[in-house]
């Protein structure tokens, strides 16, 4: 199965200082393209986007620089018609060993049950849950379908219903009265779509702080959160300099030839 993993960054758009380009992002995305590389998948980064878009005028909301960048991942994946099986990492992930989850889903991402979100919408009568579009993957057909949405919600207003409309309205209130209210993302704008297809989707689901359910995907972490050898590790949120010089310390440790054990210290 020919495979394309991608990625990208948006270099004159992106909101964070150089240094964390240079020492966190190209560091991790190295990782991610010589774990491609091993796999024998090919791999293709971005550097801009295909098109400068104004997210937020396009849903009739604020959206902060980084968020509007979230959505370019969007652009990026779509187009590539050669491939069998595309596959989305962010450009904070760092890839430690050897991770091997891809299949031949139609479509696979984890799904996160609460972050960013107060407790009353995760209630079992609330039938979204938020996608984590940290990394995923799908057939050729998957990606397509899943681009020709984004593109159609995104452009007409009367494709959306109740899960984005509700969203956009939460998100509205969140930013002009300054509540703990549902933030739109490039992950929350396609719950809708995830919900109209659990029955092609793969789902994985990914434990996060706070989380009261377990995960099933211990191959993919969000940092600070203890990964397994062979995982996924998400640097995601703010302050990143600092979670990749945790990682950095973490990885020394967990390469450590050995202790001795107890006998040799209270002997």
């Amino acid at each position: 199965m020919k495979t394309l993993v991608v990625q990208g960054i948006a270099k004159s758009q992106m909101v964070c200082e150089n240094f964390e380009l240079t020492n966190v992002f190209f560091p991790c995305m190295q990782t991610v393209k010589a774990w491609a590389t091993r796999r024998g998948y090919d791999y293709k980064a971005y550097s801009e986007a295909k098109k400068v878009e104004d997210y937020g005028a396009l849903l009739d909301i604020e959206l902060s620089p980084l968020a509007n960048n979230q959505f370019y991942k969007y652009q990026w994946i779509e187009g590539h018609t050669e491939y069998d099986r595309i596959m989305w990492v962010d450009a904070d992930v760092w890839v430690w060993g050897d991770p091997d989850p891809l299949g031949d889903e139609w479509f696979c991402c984890p799904v996160i049950r609460r972050e960013f979100s107060p407790d009353w919408m995760m209630h079992d009568g609330f039938p979204w849950r938020r996608p984590n579009f940290g990394l995923f993957w799908g057939s050729q057909e998957g990606i397509d379908h899943f681009c020709e949405d984004a593109r159609e919600r995104l452009d007409d207003p009367s494709k959306r219903g109740d899960c984005t409309n509700y969203l956009l309205i939460t998100h509205r209130w969140w930013h002009y009265h300054k509540r703990d209210m549902c933030k739109m993302n490039d992950e929350w704008f396609m719950a809708e779509w995830m919900h109209n297809n659990l029955d092609r989707i793969k789902i994985y689901r990914q434990a996060a702080q706070l989380d009261d359910w377990e995960s099933d995907c211990d191959w993919y972490v969000n940092w600070p959160n203890m990964p397994e050898n062979n995982s996924f590790i998400h640097l995601s949120g703010p302050k990143k300099h600092r979670k990749i010089q945790q990682l950095h310390l973490f990885l020394e440790m967990a390469d450590w030839p050995g202790t001795p054990g107890e006998d040799f210290l209270f002997t």
